[in-house]
């Protein structure tokens, strides 16, 4: 919404169906808000391991602590965050898992 608003000529997101449809939805809300603001080009990227602009998350799970909620677990949308680490043939770098972490152990 707010790139938009703000005149950007290119909006990049994860290939993920869920960011690009609320990609989608902010770029609608914002032409609703004003009519004039220009429709920026939607760009989908996707990882293929080689760009180094994705990060897949990293995190060693034996500090993760016995008590932690663990809700990265829930944030990943391809359920590759477990007690034994990151299956990183599932994660595709989305980012979601890295903020929710409590302790800061996911890069």
């Amino acid at each position: 919404l707010i790139y938009v608003l703000a005149g950007v000529d290119c909006i990049d997101c994860s290939a993920d169906p869920a960011i690009t449809a609320a990609v989608l939805e902010g770029i609608s809300k914002a032409l609703e808000l004003d009519p004039y603001a220009r429709r920026p080009l939607l760009m989908v990227s996707i990882n293929d391991d080689q760009d180094p602009h994705f990060r897949k998350a990293a995190f060693d799970a034996t500090r993760c602590p016995v008590d932690c909620p663990r809700p990265c677990e829930p944030s990943c949308p391809v359920a590759a965050i477990s007690t034994k680490g990151v299956d990183t043939a599932r994660c595709y770098g989305c980012g979601r898992c890295i903020p929710v972490c409590p302790l800061g152990l996911i890069v």
